[in-house]
């Protein structure tokens, strides 16, 4: 069993995108969930958790959770999302693969 940290955008101007972007994850996470692996997704540990401590915190939190998963999978639009860059940069540099589609990731499980 694997465990897939999911990321992709979660700050965003509006509340209702902010949900968006947590939707998005949800569904990419539920997708993994449905394959027999387990999903890690921080959009929905910290879902609506603004304000009770400092972005950083949550950056930092965010990066320990996923420096202990076996793959990183990409949601769609995390082209512009700076977290999503960092946490790219951290697993590159551990070593943790990281896929851009559900499709290139499901492809990894099938080819070992």
């Amino acid at each position: 069993m694997k465990v897939v940290y999911v990321a992709g955008k979660y700050r965003a101007k509006h509340p209702y995108l902010i949900q968006e972007n947590i939707d998005n994850a949800k569904n990419m996470a539920k997708r993994v969930w449905q394959q027999g692996h387990v999903a890690i997704c921080p959009h929905l540990n910290s879902m609506n958790f603004e304000g009770i401590n400092t972005e950083q915190h949550f950056i930092d939190g965010t990066l320990e959770l996923m420096r202990r998963c076996d793959a990183i999978l990409l949601v769609p639009g995390w082209e512009t999302s700076e977290g999503t860059l960092g946490e790219i940069k951290e697993a590159r540099a551990l070593n943790i693969p990281v896929f851009e589609t559900f499709h290139d990731w499901y492809r990894s499980l099938n080819t070992k």
